[in-house]
């Protein structure tokens, strides 16, 4: 069988890239799998069996076209692709092409939004009716994909988060937190820079370092390449103090690796980003997100935790409060895994 694998990927997202990781390692251990071919914006990966490649994104539905001839089966491998935004009629043509050529077509570990925009709720729905099966990532989803599009639940499988697959335990061994924080990392998002938004982002920021001297504050940021979320990171810290500046670290270019290890040795984290919460959470690092999106909201509410929409002050008796009540995620990650791989594969070949 050959697998066209496609999603967000090689943008150095590091959502996407935590699930393409544990995902593509779960196909290449298949021995019913003879290639999976993975269109990406950069091809950046190093992945360790040949039946796996990567190729320059097609620039045209006709290379997109051929690319979907030649495959035997065609998945979404995660993220939030169901939602308004300016992606989706090229998922909608992608998800016609695929059924005019009589191909399979599957969605893996996807959020399902129900937008305002009748039009995009029309898009949603065709896709949805023309795939085969898909895989949701959240009990919101499932309920939209259910009661709000009316999709057969013969189709529709509960399947976690992918990014789940990249998480090894020994990240996961507790540390010392202090309370008040001495490390707070934040992690923002390339589309908010206007003067409003950092200016107000660099005032919270000063204000906690201004309050607490001897706090460190780490910039992580969760997407790199041309949209890096070190463009919004940078306009805050040109804007702090100088003399609060040695007390600023800008972590550039991280790894998926690389964030997990900086992320697990916080006290507390700030978030935009949807999969810095995640693994805040399963680090069982203390959090607020910043709810920018409604995925936002949806994931943090599924797990009990906190957010704070957009330009709504906080301090640190918010964050100390939220530390005081963490509890110590009890989450068993291999038996988690497991349900992952055994849902993958009742999708994928059943």
């Amino acid at each position: 069988m050959n697998i066209l694998l496609i999603g967000y990927y090689g943008y150095r997202n590091l959502g996407d890239d935590l699930m393409l990781n544990g995902f593509s390692k779960f196909l290449e251990s298949n021995t019913s799998i003879d290639k999976v071919t993975i269109p990406a914006k950069e091809c950046y990966y190093k992945f360790q069996s040949t039946k796996i490649s990567q190729v320059y994104l097609p620039k045209s539905y006709k290379e997109w076209f051929r690319i979907i001839k030649a495959n035997d089966l065609i998945i979404w491998g995660g993220g939030t692709c169901l939602y308004s935004n300016p992606g989706l009629n090229w998922l909608l043509i992608i998800s016609c092409i695929t059924f005019l050529l009589g191909k399979k077509l599957l969605f893996i570990g996807v959020g399902v939004d129900y937008p305002q925009s009748i039009f995009d709720k029309i898009k949603i729905k065709t896709i949805l009716n023309i795939s085969n099966k898909i895989g949701v990532r959240d009990p919101k989803s499932l309920d939209n994909c259910i009661f709000k599009y009316n999709i057969k639940e013969k189709k529709i499988y509960s399947i976690d988060d992918l990014a789940y697959l990249s998480l090894n335990p020994k990240n996961l061994s507790a540390h010392t937190f202090h309370n008040p924080p001495k490390k707070i990392s934040f992690s923002g998002h390339y589309e908010f820079i206007s003067k409003k938004t950092i200016n107000f982002y660099t005032s919270l920021l000063v204000s906690l370092l201004n309050q607490n001297t001897e706090l460190k504050l780490h910039f992580l940021p969760a997407h790199g390449g041309q949209f890096s979320d070190d463009n919004q990171h940078t306009l805050i810290y040109n804007k702090i103090p100088a003399n609060l500046k040695n007390r600023v670290i800008l972590h550039r270019n991280l790894s998926p690796e690389e964030f997990v290890e900086t992320l697990s040795f916080m006290d507390f984290h700030i978030g935009f980003r949807l999969h810095s919460i995640f693994l805040s959470k399963n680090l069982s690092i203390p959090f607020i997100a910043i709810n920018y999106a409604p995925k936002v909201e949806s994931y943090v509410k599924s797990v009990n935790g906190d957010f704070i929409n957009l330009h709504v002050p906080f301090g640190l008796e918010l964050i100390n409060s939220i530390q005081r009540k963490k509890d110590k995620v009890d989450l068993n990650i291999a038996q988690k895994q497991q349900y992952i791989y055994d849902m993958l594969s009742k999708i994928i070949f059943s």
